[in-house]
C-alpha cells in the first residue's frame, strides 16, 4: 500500500480552517466524452474510470509503476439493501463512506481501468454495510475494522446538475459548512461533479503539508489520466470483464482467452454452429 509524499514535515494537526482547494475541469467534448462514450466501451460507470485516473495518479506521484491505493469514498448511502426499507418518500442523503484498495499498473491504463471496475463491483450495495460492520459489528469485527490503517484520500463524485428547465438558485452562501477548528480526517478530498456540462474537480488540501503547485500538477496530471482513458474508449470496440457475465466462473485471463477463441471463428463457422 502506498503512502502518499509529503512536502514538509508532519507538524502539529492540521484543521479545517487552513485548508486550500485547487480546482480543474474538463472540456465539453472530453466531459460528453467520458459521460457517453467511455462507459459503452468496457460497461463501466463513470466512478470507475475517475477512481481509475486517481489510481494512476497516485501511483505516478509516488514513482511507482505498480501498486495498490487506499482510497475512502463516499456516497449517498440510499441503497436498497432490503425490500423492507422504503426511501423513495425521504431526501438528502445517508452519507456513507468506505475504504477501497485499488490495484493499478501506471504501464497500462486499461488493464488498471478494468480491475477497478471489478474490485468495485465486489464492494456489496457500494459499501453502506463498512460502517455497520465497524460501529455495531461483534467486538472481533470492531477491532478488526478499527486497527486498519486510515486512507489518506477521500474521494466523492457528486454526480450532474440538474436538467436543464429547472429553477436553480446558486451563489448563494451558506456559511461555514465545517467548523475551521475540526481536524482535518485526510490528506487530500477530491469532490467531482458535472455542471454546465464539464466535469469539474476541486482537490482540498493543507498547505502545511504540501505546496500549491504540488497540487497544481495532481491535478493536471488527474485529467492527464482521464484525457488518455477517454482516447483509447473513443478509438476502440472496447472488452468485457468477469462481472459483465455473473452467472459465468471466469477471471479476466480465462475470459479474454474465451472471446478470443470466439472472434477468432469465421463468421460462417459461427454461424453454423449457432
Amino acid at each position: 500500500m502506498i503512502k502518499l509524499p509529503r512536502d514538509f514535515l508532519e507538524g502539529p494537526p492540521t484543521t479545517e480552517g487552513t485548508a486550500q482547494t485547487v480546482t480543474a475541469a474538463l472540456s465539453l467534448p472530453a466531459t460528453q466524452a467520458l459521460l457517453q462514450t467511455v462507459p459503452a466501451s468496457y460497461n463501466t460507470q463513470i466512478n470507475d474510470t475517475l477512481l481509475t485516473a486517481l489510481t494512476l495518479t497516485l501511483l505516478h506521484w509516488v514513482g511507482a509503476e505498480t501498486g495498490s491505493v487506499r482510497i475512502e469514498i463516499e456516497a449517498h448511502g440510499r441503497e436498497p439493501i432490503t425490500p423492507d426499507i422504503d426511501v423513495s418518500r425521504t431526501v438528502g442523503w445517508f452519507t456513507t463512506t468506505y475504504p477501497v484498495s485499488l490495484h493499478g499498473h501506471v504501464s497500462d491504463a486499461v488493464e488498471t481501468l478494468k480491475s477497478v471496475k471489478e474490485q468495485l463491483r465486489q464492494v456489496p450495495d457500494r459499501g453502506i454495510g463498512h460502517g455497520i460492520l465497524r460501529y455495531l459489528g461483534d467486538g472481533t469485527t470492531q477491532q478488526r475494522l478499527a486497527q486498519a490503517p486510515p486512507s489518506e484520500v477521500l474521494f466523492n463524485y457528486l454526480g450532474q446538475q440538474v436538467p436543464s428547465g429547472l429553477q436553480v438558485l446558486q451563489a448563494i452562501d451558506v456559511g461555514t459548512l465545517r467548523d475551521p477548528r475540526n481536524q482535518r480526517s485526510y490528506l487530500l478530498e477530491l469532490n467531482a461533479w458535472v455542471a454546465d456540462g464539464q466535469l469539474q474537480v476541486t482537490w482540498r488540501y493543507d498547505p502545511q503539508i504540501h505546496r500549491s503547485d504540488t497540487l497544481q500538477s495532481l491535478a493536471h496530471q488527474y485529467l492527464s489520466q482521464l484525457k488518455s482513458l477517454i482516447a483509447h474508449c473513443t478509438d476502440t470496440s472496447g472488452g468485457f470483464t468477469p462481472s459483465d457475465f455473473p452467472d459465468a466462473d471466469f477471471n479476466q485471463t480465462e475470459l479474454d482467452d474465451f472471446i478470443g477463441q470466439l472472434t477468432g471463428q469465421p463468421t460462417s463457422q459461427l454461424t453454423e454452429e449457432a
